[in-house]
């Protein structure tokens, strides 16, 4: 699950998905949430580096 809020890392849990938190438009969130699995700073950031792997 790939989001900028914690409600949808928490819908991300909520399904049993692997949480992505993209802080662009929500820079107050604390990236250290128990919620969220990974963070990038962009949506291009991390799709170049899905594009790598």
């Amino acid at each position: 699950m790939v989001g900028n809020t914690l409600s949808d890392m928490q819908f991300g849990r909520g399904i049993g998905a692997k949480t992505i938190f993209l802080p662009t438009t929500r820079p107050e969130v604390n990236i250290n949430d128990a919620c969220i699995d990974g963070v990038y700073p962009s949506l291009i950031t991390l799709a170049q580096t899905l594009a790598i792997q």
